[in-house]
C-alpha cells in the first residue's frame, strides 16, 4: 500500500471524527433543551399539584429513564463512534458523504477506493491500477475533506437550550421555592408532602409506642381557622374514620397491634405529616415440650409430652423442657418460686432440665430488651410420692398339725417391691443365751407386680422352740423406692407360745375325751336313726302309697343321717389332729402310734361314697313317690346305719383302750421323770435347807398328781369291756408316800443326811413302780395280741370250712330236684351255715373291738353275706332254685373276700407282734449294716491272723490242726453265719429283689456261705482272704446306700409331718387368691394413668373384701 493512499485514508478518518463530533454537539444542545424543559414542567407541576407518592415516583423514575435514553441516543452513541467503538460509518460511506459536499469530487473518491480493492484482487494489473490511483490522489490533495462538516451550523439550535435555561435562571432568582420544593418533593418521592391546610392536626398521645398485641387509642385535636367535620386515618390504601368526641377532638382505637407502621391523618384534601406507631416486640411462648425421664426403678420408658400444662409425675422424675419462643432474649424455669436459667439452644429456643421432687407449681418466664419484666405462664405440678407398701397377713393354723403355721398374705405397692421377709425372735425363755435371738427368712414372690399374694409355711420344729417358750414374729415388706430409699411396712407382731409338755399332754387328753364324747353322741344318734328307720319300714308295709306324713318322716331321717355324717366327719378331723399331736409327744412309742394310725384309718373308712349315694337315691325316690323303691332303700339305709353303729361302737372301744394306754404311758413317763428329779435332789446337799424344802414339796405335789392320774387310769380301765391287768397296788404308792413324808420331815428338822436317804429310797421305788407298770402294760399287750391272733386264726379256719361247705352245698342245690326228699336236708344245711356265720359274725365283732388291724369293711362284708344267705333261704323255701343258687354264689364270693380280709388282718397282727418283740421297747434291736460291716471287718482280721498262725505252724489248708485252732475256726464260721443271717433279714425287708438301692446283697451272702464252708473245712487261702475283702467293700457300699436312703426317708417324713394333712386345703385357698390377682392384672389396662389405676385397684380390693 502506497504512502499516498495511506494519506488519503487518513484524511477520510479525520472527516469521520469531525462528522461524529458535529453529531455530539447537536445532540448535547437538544438533550440540554429537553432536560431543562422536562425539569421545569415536572417541578412546577409538583409544586402546585402536590402529587401523590405514586405519581411522584412515576415522574421520578420516568424522568431518569427518559433522560438516560436520550443521553444515549443523542450523545453517548456518537461519542463511542468517534472513538471507533461499536457501530460507525466506514471509508466508502464517508466517501459518499464527502462527494455529496464537494461537486468536483462526486464519485471519484469512492471510485478510487474501489480501484484499490480491484488492485488487491488482480495482482497482474496492480501496477497499472496503482498508477491511476496515485494520479487521482494527487488531484484530491488540495481538497480539505473536514470542511464537509460545518460545526457552526449548530448555533441555530442553541435557542432551544438557552431559552429554558434562561427561564430556570429567572425562576431561581425570582421564585426559588418553586424549583427547590418541587424538585425536592420529586427527588424524595417516597415522602408524603401535605398541602398547607387551614387547620392543624395535633396528636395528643405523648407516646405512640405500644407492646405487640396490645391496643392503642389515638387521640387527635384539631386547631386552626377552620375545623373539619370528619377526620380519617390513612393506612396505605386503607382509610378508617376517626370517632368524633366533640367539635375538635377525635379518636381511633388500634386493636391487637402487631407491627410498626406509618400513618397519616386526612381531612378533606389536606393531610397531616406521617406519624409512626411503634410496636415493641412482645416475648411469646410458642410451644414447649417436656421429656420425662422416670426413675429407673419404675421400669418406665421415657416420655415426651407436647404442651402438657399441669404435670403429674412420680417423685424423682427428671424433666427436660424444650421451649420454642418468639422475640425472647432470656428464659427462666421457676419451680415453687425458685428460678433456674435456661440455656439457649438456638435463636428463640431454650433447654432447661430439673429433677422434680415437690408438689407445687412450675412457671415458664421470658423477657426481651423491650420487655425487661418477665412474662410467665404457670401450671400445677403434682408430684406422686412413692407410697409405703401395704401388707395383709392371715394366719391359718393347721388344725391337724400344731407344729406348722401357715400364712396367706397380700402385699401391694404403687410401683413394686424389693424384698419380703419373715422375722421371728425368741422373746421369752429360761435360757438367757437364747432370749432375744432374732432370725429372718426371705419369702419368694413376684417383685415386679404391684399387688402380689404369698404363701408361707412356718415349721415350728425347725425353729428349735422349747416347751414353754414364746416367739414373736411378723412380716416385713420393703418397696423398691429408688429415690428416697426402700420404705418398710410391718405386719402386726404376734406371739406364739409353745405349751409345756404337761400342757400339751393335758390338751391331748382333753382332745381324746372330746373325741370319745362325740363318738358316744354319734352312737346314740345312730341308734335313734336305726329305731326310726325300723319303725318307718314297718309302717310302709301297711301303706300302699307314700303320704305327706311319711315323706316328712323320711326327710327327717335323711336330715338326721346327714347330721350323723357331719358329726362323724368332725370326729375324723379331730382324730387327725389328735394323731399329729401324739406323733410329736410320743415319738419313742411306735407301737401306740401305729395303733392310733390304724384306728384313724378306721375313722376315715367309716363313711363311704355308697352311704352318700344311698341318701341321694332315697331322696329322689321320695320326690317321685315310689313307695316300693323307697321301702327298699330304707332297708338298705337301716343296714348301713346298723353297720355304722356297730363300727362306731367298735372304734369307741378301741379308742378308749388306746386312750387308757396313752394315759398310762404318760403317767409312767411322769413317774420316771419324777424319779430322776428326786434322785438329783437327794445328791444335792449344798443348797440351802429352805430351797430343798420347797423343791421337795413340789416333788410331793407332782407325785400326788401322778397318783390322781393312776386313779383315773384304774377307773377308765374298769370301764372297758375287757379290762387289763395293770399291776397297780396301793401298797406301792403308800411306800413311796412314806419315803416322801420321811424326807420332808427330815428336811424340816434340817437333817439332810436322813432326808437324802429317804429321797433315794423314794426315787428307787418310783423307778420300780414305773418299770412294773411298763412291764405289765407291755406284757398285757403281748398277751392280748397272742389271744387275738389265736382267735382270729380260729375264725379264719372256721370261715374257710364254711366256704367249702357253702360251695359243696351250692353244687348240690344245682343238681337237686325240689321234689326229692333230700331237698329239705339241703335247706337244713343252709340253715346250719347261717348259724355258723352268725357265730363268726359275733366272734369277729367282739374281736374287732380289740384288734384294730381288722378293717372297717369286714363287719359290713359279713352283714352282706348274712343278707345273701337269708335271701337264699327264702328262695329255697319258695323252691326258686336258680335265684337261690345266685344268692348262694354271692354269699360264697363274700365269704371268700372276707377270708382274704381276715388273712391280711392276721398277717398285719403277726407283723405287729414281731416288731413289738424285735424293735419295741422290750425287744432286741436288729443290727444295722454299719454294725454288720464292723463285725465283718473284725472277722476278716481274725481270719488273717489264723492264716498267719497256720503258716507259722506249717499247717496246710484243709489239714487238721490243734484243738484251739479248730475251735477258733468253728467260732469264726458261726460268726460269719450270724452276719449272713442278719444280712438276709435286712435283704428281705429292704432289698427283696437284690437289685434295689442297697445293691446285690444275694451275691454277698453266697460269698459268706462259701467262707463258712471254707472255715468249717479249715481252708483259709489267699483266695478266701481276697473274697473277704470284697465282702467288706460291698458291705461298705451297701451301708452308704442305706444311709442315703434313710436321709431321703427322713426328709420325706419331715416334709410329711411339717406340711400335712391340711396343707393342700390351705394351698387351695392361696391358689384362689392368686387367681383373683391374675384376673385383676388382666383387667387393669397398662396404659391407664396413675389416678385411674389406683381407683381400679381399690375397687378390686373392695370386691375381694366383700367375698
Amino acid at each position: 500500500m502506497s504512502a499516498g493512499y495511506l494519506q488519503l485514508l487518513s484524511k477520510i478518518d479525520d472527516f469521520v471524527r469531525r462528522y461524529y463530533l458535529n453529531k455530539m454537539v447537536r445532540g448535547l444542545i437538544w438533550w440540554t433543551a429537553i432536560f431543562v424543559i422536562s425539569f421545569l414542567i415536572f417541578t412546577v407541576s409538583e409544586y402546585y399539584g402536590y402529587f401523590a407518592i405514586v405519581t411522584r415516583s412515576i415522574i421520578f423514575y420516568g424522568f431518569i429513564v427518559t433522560q438516560l435514553v436520550l443521553l444515549w441516543m443523542l450523545i453517548a452513541r456518537h461519542l463511542a463512534a468517534y472513538f471507533r467503538l461499536g457501530k460507525h460509518i466506514n471509508h466508502q460511506q464517508a466517501s459518499v458523504i464527502i462527494g455529496q459536499h464537494f461537486p468536483q469530487i462526486k464519485d471519484r473518491l469512492l471510485n478510487t477506493l474501489e480501484l484499490h480493492q480491484l488492485a488487491e484482487e488482480n495482482p497482474e494489473q496492480r501496477d497499472l491500477i496503482e498508477a491511476s490511483i496515485e494520479q487521482r490522489i494527487n488531484n484530491f490533495k488540495p481538497i480539505p475533506f473536514i470542511k464537509a462538516v460545518n460545526l457552526g451550523q449548530n448555533k441555530k439550535y442553541l435557542v432551544y437550550a438557552l431559552v429554558p435555561i434562561f427561564v430556570v435562571l429567572v425562576m431561581a432568582f425570582a421564585t426559588p421555592s418553586i424549583l427547590k420544593q418541587g424538585s425536592q418533593r420529586i427527588i424524595n418521592h417516597q415522602v408524603f408532602y401535605k398541602k398547607k391546610a387551614p387547620f392543624q392536626f395535633n396528636i395528643l398521645n405523648k407516646n405512640l409506642s405500644v407492646r405487640q398485641g396490645d391496643d392503642l387509642s389515638l387521640e387527635v385535636m384539631m386547631s386552626g381557622e377552620q375545623i373539619p367535620a370528619e377526620v380519617y386515618l390513612i393506612d396505605g390504601a386503607h382509610i378508617f374514620k376517626l370517632d368524633k368526641k366533640d367539635i375538635i377532638h377525635f379518636s381511633y382505637d388500634f386493636k391487637n397491634l402487631q407491627n410498626t407502621k406509618n400513618y397519616r391523618l386526612q381531612a378533606g384534601e389536606f393531610s397531616s405529616d406521617e406519624f409512626t406507631v411503634a410496636v415493641q416486640a412482645k416475648p411469646k411462648l410458642l410451644s414447649y415440650s417436656v421429656n420425662l425421664q422416670y426413675p429407673a426403678y419404675l421400669r418406665k420408658a421415657k416420655e415426651m409430652l407436647k404442651n402438657p400444662g399441669d404435670l403429674t409425675v412420680p417423685e424423682g422424675t427428671i424433666a427436660r423442657f424444650f421451649v420454642e419462643t418468639e422475640h425472647v432474649k432470656k428464659f427462666l424455669l421457676s419451680l415453687n418460686g425458685i428460678a433456674q436459667n435456661a440455656e439457649p439452644q438456638k435463636k428463640n429456643a431454650f433447654i432447661v432440665e430439673h429433677r422434680l421432687m415437690k408438689t407445687g407449681t412450675y412457671a415458664l418466664a421470658f423477657s426481651n430488651a423491650d420487655s425487661p419484666v418477665y412474662d410467665s405462664v404457670s401450671y400445677a405440678l403434682n408430684i406422686i410420692k412413692d407410697q409405703y407398701p401395704k401388707i395383709e397377713v392371715e394366719e391359718k393354723p393347721d388344725s391337724a398339725n400344731v407344729n406348722v403355721l401357715y400364712f396367706i398374705g397380700k402385699i401391694s405397692d404403687d410401683y413394686g417391691f424389693s424384698q419380703l421377709k419373715f422375722h421371728y425372735q425368741i422373746s421369752k425363755t429360761s435360757d438367757a443365751k437364747r432370749k432375744g435371738k432374732a432370725f429372718e427368712t426371705a419369702i419368694k414372690f413376684d417383685k415386679h407386680l404391684l399387688q402380689s399374694t404369698f404363701l408361707h409355711a412356718w415349721p415350728l420344729k425347725q425353729v428349735g422352740i422349747l416347751p414353754g417358750e414364746e416367739i414373736s414374729y411378723y412380716f416385713d415388706v420393703a418397696d423398691n423406692d429408688g429415690v428416697q430409699g426402700a420404705k418398710h411396712t410391718r405386719s402386726a407382731t404376734r406371739v406364739y407360745r409353745l405349751p409345756s409338755k404337761t400342757e400339751q399332754l393335758n390338751s391331748l387328753e382333753k382332745s381324746t375325751e372330746s373325741i370319745q364324747n362325740k363318738m358316744e353322741q354319734a352312737i346314740r344318734k345312730a341308734e335313734k336313726i336305726q329305731t326310726e328307720t325300723k319303725k318307718l319300714s314297718q309302717d310302709l308295709l301297711q301303706q300302699k302309697n307314700l303320704d305327706y306324713e311319711q315323706k316328712k318322716r323320711i326327710d327327717q331321717l335323711i336330715a338326721q343321717k346327714k347330721e350323723l355324717e357331719k358329726l362323724v366327719e368332725d370326729i375324723q378331723k379331730e382324730g387327725k389332729q389328735n394323731l399329729e399331736q401324739s406323733k410329736e409327744l410320743r415319738e419313742q412309742n411306735e407301737a401306740l402310734l401305729e395303733k392310733q394310725k390304724q384306728i384313724q384309718d378306721l375313722f376315715e373308712n367309716v363313711l363311704d361314697d355308697k352311704t352318700k349315694e344311698l341318701l341321694q337315691n332315697l331322696q329322689k325316690l321320695v320326690e317321685k313317690n315310689q313307695k316300693e323303691m323307697s321301702q327298699s332303700e330304707l332297708q338298705k339305709m337301716q343296714m348301713d346305719n346298723k353297720s355304722l353303729q356297730k363300727e362306731l361302737d367298735r372304734i369307741l372301744e378301741l379308742y378308749k383302750k388306746l386312750a387308757l394306754e396313752q394315759k398310762l404311758t404318760n403317767t409312767i413317763d411322769k413317774l420316771q421323770d419324777l424319779a430322776k428329779k428326786q434322785e438329783q435332789l437327794s445328791g444335792n446337799k449344798s443348797k440351802p435347807a429352805e430351797e430343798l424344802k420347797k423343791e421337795q414339796q413340789q416333788l410331793q405335789k407332782d407325785f400326788n398328781d401322778i397318783k390322781k392320774d393312776l386313779k383315773d387310769v384304774k377307773k377308765e380301765n374298769e370301764l372297758l369291756e375287757n379290762p387289763q391287768e395293770l399291776g397297780l397296788e396301793q401298797k406301792d404308792l403308800d411306800a413311796i408316800d412314806k419315803d416322801l413324808d420321811d424326807a420332808q420331815q427330815n428336811l424340816d428338822k434340817n437333817q439332810k443326811q436322813g432326808a437324802s436317804k429317804s429321797q433315794r429310797n423314794a426315787s428307787e421305788k418310783m423307778q420300780q413302780l414305773a418299770q412294773k407298770l411298763q412291764s405289765n402294760m407291755q406284757g398285757g399287750m403281748e398277751q392280748e395280741n397272742m389271744v387275738s391272733e389265736r382267735q382270729l386264726r380260729m375264725i379264719l379256719k372256721n370261715l374257710l370250712k364254711t366256704s367249702f361247705d357253702q360251695e359243696k352245698l351250692m353244687l348240690d342245690f344245682s343238681k337237686a330236684n325240689p321234689g326229692d326228699p333230700g331237698f329239705l336236708k339241703l335247706g337244713q344245711k343252709q340253715l346250719e351255715i347261717k348259724e355258723n356265720l352268725k357265730i363268726v359274725e359275733d366272734s369277729l365283732y367282739s374281736l374287732s373291738k380289740v384288734v384294730p388291724q381288722i378293717q372297717a369293711t369286714v363287719n359290713k362284708e359279713i352283714q352282706q353275706i348274712n343278707q345273701q344267705i337269708n335271701t337264699a333261704i327264702e328262695q329255697i323255701t319258695e323252691q326258686q332254685i336258680a335265684e337261690a343258687n345266685r344268692s348262694q354264689q354271692y354269699a360264697l364270693t363274700g365269704i371268700n373276700n372276707l377270708a382274704l380280709m381276715l388273712s391280711e388282718a392276721l398277717q398285719q397282727l403277726q407283723n405287729a407282734m414281731k416288731n413289738a418283740k424285735s424293735g419295741g421297747k422290750g425287744g432286741k434291736p436288729q443290727p444295722s449294716l454299719g454294725q454288720l460291716s464292723e463285725m465283718q471287718k473284725q472277722l476278716n482280721q481274725n481270719m488273717q491272723k489264723a492264716k498267719d498262725a497256720m503258716q507259722q505252724q506249717g499247717i496246710k489248708p484243709g489239714q487238721k490242726g490243734s484243738k484251739e485252732l479248730s475251735e477258733s475256726l468253728a467260732k469264726m464260721a458261726q460268726q460269719q453265719q450270724m452276719i449272713r443271717q442278719a444280712l438276709q433279714e435286712i435283704n428281705n425287708n429292704l432289698n427283696k429283689d437284690g437289685k434295689g438301692s442297697l445293691g446285690n446283697l444275694e451275691k454277698i451272702m453266697k460269698q459268706m456261705e462259701q467262707t463258712e464252708t471254707d472255715l468249717v473245712n479249715r481252708r483259709i487261702t489267699q483266695e478266701a482272704i481276697t473274697r473277704q475283702q470284697e465282702i467288706q467293700t460291698r458291705l461298705l457300699e451297701a451301708e452308704k446306700a442305706e444311709r442315703e436312703r434313710e436321709q431321703d426317708e427322713k426328709r420325706e417324713s419331715k416334709a410329711g409331718k411339717e406340711f400335712s394333712p391340711n396343707y393342700n386345703l390351705i394351698l387351695e385357698d392361696y391358689r384362689k387368691m392368686k387367681a383373683k390377682e391374675l384376673q385383676q392384672i388382666k383387667t387393669l389396662p397398662p396404659t391407664l394413668n396413675y389416678f385411674y389405676r389406683n381407683k381400679i385397684t381399690e375397687y378390686f380390693k373392695t370386691l375381694n373384701l366383700g367375698e
